[in-house]
């Protein structure tokens, strides 16, 4: 994936031109050609090049006409699902998908903004890139913006969990890591109300009483609180330092005796910090030592999108998409899973594999969002 913009750029590419900033552009233009000072015969070119880059940017960019709609043209209501979940489809053509239970209320709707609230529970959005709109959605613990993308929101009272399925989004708040963290495809990011609990291993306790003919062992010591401060670093997002801690042996060696908590967070630590092959080998060993688990089918996912993004092997990835498939993954993400997998076969130039996952793909999700890139796939 290419690196953003930088956030002026990014910024003054999102602002819209209309007809009437065409015009003015061109009417400048021609009051310097008529302008009696001496003209280079640059001058000229410079103009036509000057005119075709605003021509581009208004054709390429909605001008913005009114606040969002639903699809429907009506007004945007307060959202929410109260025992299934709910999709919505707005003019734009983006689409908020609410999870039972959520509810969405809008604060601030316009031709260039469209600022909601998400009070409770889980959301997907996906965000029409591209748009004339800021979109920014206030969770509590923290405010996330973004200009077009797809991610996920899960927001109780004393937690925020954000996922990035496409694209980029800024989460921005005091209970954020320096105040602002910038998500890329595929991170997640958990804020919450207070600090997580450190887990602090028990002090050792010395007996009671000791028989006066035999020497009394020293008290073991508990863990020592820096052979763990990886996962510390961990909860804070600190990836690389986290790495840094865990020492050259450190995943392998914890890997062998890791529970499904601490496995999980070693394969994280590996990812976040850009050692593939790490994580890959950490996600792998999740899977299959604690396929039951529920984060099992998503582990999987992950690893088959490393498979196939960063390490360059698109077989292996078709394998470990097929596996969270069997494993099952949340709603929100059987879309992609099922996109990827198409993905991945045309890769690994298996054709038959390719067209029986578009197939299916298309079967479950004829309109989907994926549906063109499904069949430039196979063809």
């Amino acid at each position: 994936m290419s690196a953003p913009l930088p956030s002026p750029i990014r910024e003054a590419l999102r602002e819209p031109f209309t007809d009437g900033d065409v015009a003015r552009h061109w009417s400048a233009i021609e009051q310097r050609r008529a302008s009696p000072r001496v003209r280079a015969p640059w001058l000229a070119l410079a103009a036509a090049c000057a005119l075709t880059l605003v021509l581009l940017a208004a054709r390429a960019r909605p001008a913005p006409v009114g606040p969002l709609l639903l699809a429907d043209g009506s007004a945007v209501p307060a959202l929410d699902a109260s025992s299934v979940d709910r999709a919505v489809d707005l003019s734009d053509r983006s689409r908020i998908t609410l999870s039972a239970g959520a509810a969405l209320v809008p604060v601030h709707n316009t031709a260039r903004v469209f600022a909601t609230e998400l009070r409770h529970g889980r959301a997907r959005f996906d965000v029409q890139p591209r748009g004339p709109r800021r979109w920014s959605i206030d969770c509590g613990l923290a405010t996330v913006r973004v200009v077009g993308t797809s991610f996920v929101l899960d927001r109780d009272a004393s937690h925020l969990h954000v996922a990035v399925l496409h694209g980029v989004v800024r989460v921005e708040g005091a209970r954020v890591p320096n105040g602002r963290r910038e998500l890329h495809d595929g991170e997640r990011l958990d804020v919450f109300a207070a600090p997580p609990p450190t887990p602090v291993a028990p002090a050792a306790t010395a007996p009671t009483s000791a028989p006066t003919h035999a020497p009394v062992a020293p008290a073991r010591a508990p863990r020592v609180v820096a052979s763990e401060a990886w996962r510390s670093l961990a909860r804070a997002h600190d990836y690389n330092a986290a790495w840094t801690a865990l020492g050259p042996d450190g995943p392998t060696a914890r890997a062998t005796t890791a529970d499904a908590d601490d496995l999980l967070t070693l394969g994280e630590v590996a990812h976040r910090s850009r050692h593939y092959t790490d994580a890959s080998t950490l996600y792998a060993r999740f899977v299959d030592r604690y396929a039951a688990h529920p984060e099992a089918g998503m582990v999987a996912f992950t690893l088959g999108r490393l498979q196939l993004d960063q390490l360059g092997a698109p077989r292996e990835a078709a394998r470990w998409f097929e596996r969270a498939q069997s494993l099952g993954v949340a709603r929100y993400l059987q879309e992609d899973l099922s996109a990827r997998l198409v993905e991945a076969h045309a890769r690994a130039g298996n054709t038959d594999g390719a067209r029986d996952a578009a197939e299916e793909y298309l079967r479950q999700f004829p309109e989907g969002r994926r549906a063109e890139d499904v069949r430039r796939w196979v063809r």
